[in-house]
Parts: structure tokens; C-alpha cells; sequence
């Protein structure tokens, strides 16, 4: 009988035990529960709501719009100002002169012009900006091409026309075009350019806003000029020579 109280009461031990330890990781658990509740609380009131920009922006497809320079000449004052970029805008009087159209596109020199690109460099250059214009949905008119001896000006809006400098493309791009990678890469870059001259309807400066409108034409339209299939190239080479203020740059093109 002593042996079996003794066992019962070792029983009655380990049940109390066992019932104060189930309690403690009970009351543990409920503990942590209570902690990882409250720190993800925390987390919640304490971490700031970023917005969805694009949903407060204009609607962008006001922003695709411009007018086709049907002027045969057209004179672009010098621009002094430190918010406007030397890659788009035109820093030096320019005094652009029309050529013709290129596949319906037009196209201007900046009288004295060394060089005028072949038509086969213009068709390639043009062919770039139609299938921008297609897949923002905008008449390809309002696109024009242009080219000078010297600068940096890569590109720039007027009034809502966009002019765009096939002597960058002649220099940068044109050299290995007729590698696949060197096709897509300068197709993109163009196509970037064009957002950013699109966004300077909503903004002229260089600032936050530009690049928010900017941002958000390529997020929305990148896709669709992706998807427009192109041919690959094969051209033949001929020399020309741009002369700027500081050297001679040797430039093949077609």
C-alpha cells in the first residue's frame, strides 16, 4: 500500500507537472502569439503607405500629342537656360532647313550641313521612329529628323514637335546595327528618347515631375513597340566626316 501511494503519488506529481508545464508553454506561446500580433502592428502603423504615383498622374495619353512642321525652314533661337538638358534642347541658333520626307517623315539639316546621310541610312533611322509611333497610337508626322555638324543635342520638343538627330544614330548605333543586339539596343534607346520628349508636354524642365511622366510612358508603352516585329539589317559602308569646333569625327554610314 506504501509503494502504491508512493505511486500515486508520483503519478500525482507528474500530472502536476505535466499540468504546470503545458500551462507555462501555454501561457508562453500565448505570450509570443501576443508579441509577433503586436509587432506586426507595429510594423503596420509604423511603416508609411507608399502611393501609386501613376494613379495620381494625368492621363498620359494627353501627353501624345504634337504638329507637323510644314514650314520649309525653321529657326530655333539659342537656349541659355541651366533647367533645359544639352542632350534635348538646342543650346546654339539653329536654322533648320527642309529636305524632303523620308518615308513620310520629314527631314531637316541645319544649314551649313557637311554631310546629308543616304537615303538607305534614312529609311533605316525613319522605319525606328514609325514603329514608335505605332505603338504610342500618334501620327508618325509629328516625328521629324534632323541632322548638324556639331553639338550635343540628341534630340528636342518644340511646341509638341519632336525633332530627333540622325547624326547620334549615324555615330552611335549605325557602326554595328547589323548585330541583332546592337539593333534592339538602339531601337530601345529611341524609343526611350521619345518618352522622354513626350513627357516634356506635361513638363519643360528637367526635374521630378518629368521624370515621373517619363517613367510611366515607358512602363505603359514599352511593351507594345516590343511586340512590332523588324527586319534584320544588311548594309554596305561609305565614309563621310563630321567637322565639330574641336576634331574631325570619321563616321561610316550607308
Amino acid at each position: 500500500e506504501e509503494n502504491s501511494n508512493n505511486n500515486n503519488n508520483i503519478q500525482d506529481n507528474s500530472t502536476s507537472l505535466s499540468s504546470s508545464s503545458s500551462n507555462a508553454n501555454s501561457s508562453t506561446m500565448n505570450n509570443t502569439n501576443n508579441t509577433i500580433t503586436n509587432t506586426s502592428t507595429s510594423i503596420t502603423k509604423e511603416a508609411e503607405y507608399i502611393p501609386d504615383f501613376s494613379k495620381a498622374q494625368r492621363s498620359l495619353s494627353k501627353l501624345l500629342y504634337g504638329t507637323h512642321v510644314s514650314s520649309s525652314h525653321l529657326h530655333i533661337p539659342e537656349q541659355n537656360s541651366t533647367e533645359i538638358s544639352t542632350r534635348c534642347s538646342c543650346r546654339k541658333s539653329t536654322n533648320l532647313e527642309k529636305q524632303g520626307e523620308t518615308n513620310g517623315i520629314p527631314f531637316f539639316i541645319d544649314s551649313p550641313v557637311n554631310n546629308i546621310p543616304s537615303q538607305e541610312c534614312l529609311d533605316l533611322f525613319s522605319q525606328i521612329l514609325i514603329d514608335i509611333s505605332i505603338s504610342f497610337g500618334v501620327k508618325k508626322n509629328i516625328f521629324h529628323i534632323f541632322i548638324d555638324n556639331y553639338g550635343s543635342t540628341i534630340a528636342f520638343n518644340r511646341s509638341g514637335s519632336l525633332f530627333f538627330n540622325i547624326r547620334y544614330f549615324i555615330q552611335v548605333h549605325l557602326p554595328k546595327i547589323h548585330e541583332k543586339e546592337t539593333h534592339v539596343q538602339a531601337r530601345n534607346y529611341w524609343f526611350v528618347v521619345a518618352c522622354h520628349e513626350f513627357a516634356h508636354n506635361a513638363e519643360q524642365n528637367h526635374n521630378s515631375i518629368h521624370e515621373g511622366f517619363m517613367e510611366d510612358l515607358i512602363a505603359k508603352y514599352i511593351h507594345a513597340f516590343q511586340s512590332i516585329p523588324f527586319c534584320p539589317v544588311v548594309v554596305s559602308f561609305q565614309t563621310y566626316s563630321f567637322i565639330s569646333p574641336e576634331s574631325t569625327t570619321t563616321t561610316t554610314i550607308p
